[in-house]
This record gives C-alpha cells, structure tokens and sequence, in this order.
C-alpha cells in the first residue's frame, strides 16, 4: 500500500498551482501528511557584459528572492484556510531540477502539481516543467488539469 505522509506541491502563483494546492491541502488532511510548498526562482544570469558592477546583481537576485517569499507566504496564508499548514520552501535553479531534488531532499512520497497545457492531461501540452517532473520523479505525481478542462474528452 502507498504510504503518503510527505507531499510536495510546487506552485508558480497560478491559477492552477493553486487549485493543486487545493489538492494537495486535501489529501494532506485525509493522510495526515507533512505538506511542503515550494516556488522555484528561475534567475537567468546576463553575461558579465551587461552587468556594470557585481554588486547590483547581488542587489537585483537579493531583492527577486525577497519579493518571492513574500509571495510564496502571501500565497500560503491566502490559500490555506483551515487546512494543514505548509512548510514554505524557496529553492533557485530550474524548476524541473529544483521540485525533483526538493522531492528527494525532503523524501517525499507524493508530488501534486498543475498543468498549464492547452489540452489538460495532453503529454504535448502539460508544459515542460509538469512533462519532465513525470518523466523523472521517483515517487507518484498528481497532475491537476487547468480549470475548465474537460478530463471526460481526453479519454476518448
């Protein structure tokens, strides 16, 4: 029998991540699980070129990573209600890379996550960061479709 007790749900402050959210406060809830939230923060790094001195991109990357925890937060406590309270996470790097070794770090059983695709549970169309977290993860994900995806017409 699967054992869940640790789910990790990666948000991007979508709609979507947070109907996953939704998701995965409830079956925290149902299994009594530790929940962890996280939010990827993607930095592309503009050759030295364009920078005029390395303290104002130190500057920049400080104040991107302070915006996003007050955001990752704000999300929590906006979406949380009376369900189980997270443990927020705010990991940097690549999203794909980042929730497989958060998943890992913090030996979670479960991944819950949204599509942003145009067509749902389509493998074209889930989106590259839900497409290659499935290819990858080496526990179950739960992959939420998009609001107003209709689940009935991918099965046909």
């Amino acid at each position: 029998m699967l054992n869940i007790d640790r789910i990790l749900c990666p948000v991007d402050f979508s709609e979507s991540s947070a109907r996953a959210y939704d998701h995965a406060q409830s079956l925290a809830g149902q299994y009594h699980a530790k929940l962890f939230l996280q939010h990827v923060v993607e930095f592309l790094v503009p050759s030295d070129a364009y920078i005029p001195y390395a303290g104002s991109a130190a500057e920049l990357f400080e104040s991107v990573r302070v915006d996003a925890r007050r955001k990752l937060q704000d999300f929590a406590n906006s979406h949380t209600g009376n369900g189980v309270p997270p443990e927020c996470l705010l990991d940097e790097g690549t999203a794909p890379e980042a929730i497989l070794s958060c998943a890992k770090a913090q030996e979670v059983n479960l991944i819950v996550m949204g599509a942003h695709g145009l067509k749902g549970l389509d493998p074209i169309s889930l989106g590259s960061v839900t497409e290659k977290v499935l290819r990858k993860a080496r526990c179950p994900v739960l992959v939420i479709p998009k609001p107003g995806d209709d689940v009935a017409e991918l099965i046909e």
